[in-house]
């Protein structure tokens, strides 16, 4: 028997010790006397006597904490394999579709560089369900979701409209979902989100009023915080789905989140809602804000304080879990205006990120398809392989790690909150302690 190498233990201010192991992903807090116990086992376990406590060594076995020779090797092996048979699922097909890349907004950090006014033409949408539906005879499809995406897909709500309607002929299992500056969501569409089968909906807002208008103003109308918050809150009261606010923030607004947090919380109580903060990461090189970006030490402590601030946790979740991007899935893709297919969202009008076409006579780049795909295999980086976090690590977003690998820009990959593990699972270890008066274990997800 062996002490995993996937273990941390540390003797903690908050808690006495602590102990977290990445293979299970399990969380747990020992009282002294289990402590010096969990130390006498880890300096030799194959000398340990568990006779007089049994149980002790099948939650230790259970947990990871304690393998045998090579069993660390097979249960990554199977992670791996049970990662790779989930990308290359045939029966449930994933579409982001950009009606247009057209926008209404100039937000001072838009990564969309390659901007263009395109829309979906009729041959398109045409060429589209055929796509879908050659898909759904060498698939056989079981389930389809999209998300609209843009630009603002609400400058197009008659296309997503008519798409919608053909996807529901071919009888196969829908769900619907959209990433919105929310300025269009007006009465009108919102009476209609139900009948598109919309569940879930992305709006942005930046930060208090002032804040926000500066950093997302409409194109011609300026200020857009007003009618947005006005938006909302028809949306809230008419519409059965889910809500997520993203508050974008850097150095500039960061501070404010907790601010327009709390004064959304207020507005919307009891609410199906999500207030949630995004890292701007990758703005335009021209962007005059770029050196506002947050760097990893500052986005740790950002992201530590929301989640002190937060009484369960809510909104941001870092508590490490691998889950593959739709960028590495076979059956994922982002469908341009054009009919241009795309790996990951960021790559939107950049002709350069083009994979393929929803066209059958166009050809498709199928060495960027593996770049994504397999090229930023976390399992394959001799780096990775030797960190603590691998089996619950999918080696960060895979647009950043294609550009770190293969175009040799610098940019850091790893967890977020990689540095400052140990004192994020003390506020955890504070939080549940104050929940349940008591914690023995905490099974993360």
């Amino acid at each position: 028997m062996q002490w995993s190498r996937y273990n941390l233990m540390w003797e903690s201010p908050a808690g006495g010790s602590l102990l977290y192991n990445s293979l299970s992903n399990t969380f747990a807090a020992a009282e002294p006397p289990l402590a010096a116990e969990l130390a006498k086992i880890q300096a030799n376990p194959d000398a340990y006597d568990f006779s007089h406590n049994p149980a002790l060594l099948l939650q230790l076995r259970r947990a990871k904490v304690l393998v045998e020779a090579g069993e660390e090797r097979d249960l990554l092996n199977l992670s791996l394999l049970k990662r790779n048979l989930d990308c290359l699922r045939h029966d449930v097909l994933g579409l982001t579709i950009v009606p247009t890349l057209a926008c209404n907004f100039r937000c001072t950090y838009c990564y969309q560089q390659h901007k263009r006014p395109a829309r979906m033409t009729d041959a398109v949408q045409t060429q589209l369900l055929a796509f879908i539906q050659r898909y759904q005879v060498y698939g056989q499809l079981k389930f389809l979701d999209v998300s609209w995406f843009g630009g603002e897909p609400l400058l197009e709500f008659d296309r997503i409209c008519r798409l919608t309607d053909e996807f529901l002929a071919l009888e196969v299992p829908y769900t619907g979902s959209m990433v919105t500056n929310g300025y269009l969501l007006d009465k009108e569409r919102i009476a209609k989100l139900e009948d598109l089968k919309i569940k879930s909906i992305q709006i942005t807002i930046d930060g208090p009023e002032e804040i926000h208008n500066r950093r997302r103003p409409h194109a011609v109308k300026g200020d857009s915080y007003a009618v947005i918050m006005a938006n909302v809150e028809r949306l809230l009261e008419r519409w059965s789905g889910h809500l997520s606010l993203r508050v974008n923030v850097d150095r500039n607004n960061r501070e404010k989140f907790f601010e327009i947090r709390g004064r959304l919380q207020q507005l919307f109580p009891g609410k199906n809602l999500e207030i949630y903060p995004g890292i701007v990461q990758d703005s335009p090189r021209n962007n005059p804000d770029t050196p506002c970006e947050c760097s990893t030490p500052e986005t740790d402590d950002f992201l530590l304080e929301v989640y002190r601030q937060s009484p369960d946790g809510d909104g941001v979740n870092l508590y490490p879990h691998a889950s593959p991007c739709m960028a590495q899935r076979r059956n994922s893709f982002v469908i341009g205006p054009e009919g241009e297919v795309y790996n990951c969202w960021h790559d939107v009008g950049n002709p350069d990120g083009v994979v393929g076409s929803i066209f059958p006579d166009q050809e498709w780049n199928y060495t960027l398809l593996s770049r994504y795909m397999v090229g930023t295999e976390v399992f394959a980086d001799e780096n990775c392989r030797q960190c603590l976090f691998l089996p619950r690590c999918s080696g960060g977003c895979p647009h950043f790690r294609a550009r770190s690998l293969f175009q040799g820009e610098d940019f850091n990959t790893c967890l977020w909150i990689k540095s400052r593990f140990t004192e994020f699972l003390e506020l955890r270890y504070l939080k549940e302690r104050r929940k349940n008066s008591t914690i023995t274990s905490n099974q993360g997800g």
